[in-house]
């Protein structure tokens, strides 16, 4: 949790950053590079020196963090890095009734399905430095922070405002970027803030925000064909709504994600109705 002087800094800050890396995207300047093998994310980077300076301020209170990265359960990060397997089936099978995909003869069909599982290990170790300390920075000290203030739902939705415009640049730096792909790729942002911030309010965890994450990153680029990542893929789409960043995939994660959050409430409600009783 952020003490409540410093979050509209925080905020500001976080502003700056996505203009910053937003100009630097549109000019094709890179704003991510290697020195030697170690990856740097200039936006990350940035974020790390910001939550240095908090806690120099003791402006951050981190116990609140700590008991997100302590729960922790193996069969649920299973199952939320496992999900977009089952969004990208119904996308494909939606394509396929109403001529929206197509299905691409690879050539190395076996090698990429193999070179895919290989690299999730990989893809999870190194993301720690980079989609981990996102989840802990927006769905944790923020998301935390607005919790103390605003309602639940609303402190998902602004904080998920928040992320989108975080990734800005993201956005920007589509190839051949015009409104409706704007549009999409915004909406994909939003809901994966959304799903991200219902998670941390159902499970008091944000690893399981943080499969998924990675659980879109390493599969999805690999079934469908994606808007932000050039990759072999086993269907092409022919429509703004079969993408891996496609409408699709954003409603359905806007569903699930309001369907956790009412079951939360529900839940919290009996446990409460049974306390007083």
């Amino acid at each position: 949790m952020i003490e409540r002087q410093y979050f509209r800094l925080t905020f500001v800050i976080i502003i700056c950053i996505s203009i910053l890396s937003g100009i630097l995207s549109y000019f094709q300047i890179p704003y991510q590079f290697y020195v030697w093998e170690l990856f740097i994310d200039s936006k990350i980077l940035a974020l790390m020196l910001l939550l240095i300076f908090l806690n120099r301020k003791k402006a951050i209170q981190i116990a609140s963090v700590k008991l997100l990265l302590l729960n922790w359960s193996w069969k649920k990060s299973i199952i939320y890095f496992s999900l977009p397997i089952l969004l990208y089936v119904i996308v494909i099978a939606a394509g396929l009734l109403f001529n929206g995909v197509l299905l691409n003869k690879l050539d190395n069909s076996t090698t990429l399905i193999l070179a895919t599982l290989f690299d999730i290990p990989a893809i999870f170790v190194f993301s720690a430095t980079s989609i981990l300390i996102e989840e802990i920075f927006f769905r944790g000290f923020l998301h935390s922070t607005m919790q103390q203030f605003r309602p639940q739902w609303q402190a998902i939705i602004l904080i998920s405002f928040v992320w989108v415009v975080y990734n800005f640049s993201e956005i920007i730096g589509i190839e051949e970027v015009n409104l409706l792909k704007g549009i999409i790729v915004v909406s994909f942002y939003f809901s994966i803030g959304v799903f991200c911030s219902v998670l941390v309010s159902k499970h008091n965890s944000i690893w399981f925000g943080y499969s998924l994450r990675v659980g879109l990153i390493t599969l999805a680029p690999v079934i469908v064909t994606s808007l932000l990542s050039e990759s072999d893929a086993f269907f092409s789409s022919e429509s703004f709504l079969f993408f891996t960043e496609g409408a699709i995939v954003s409603v359905l994660l806007l569903a699930i994600g309001y369907i956790l959050f009412r079951s939360n409430i529900v839940g919290s409600t009996i446990v409460e109705e049974k306390i007083e009783n």
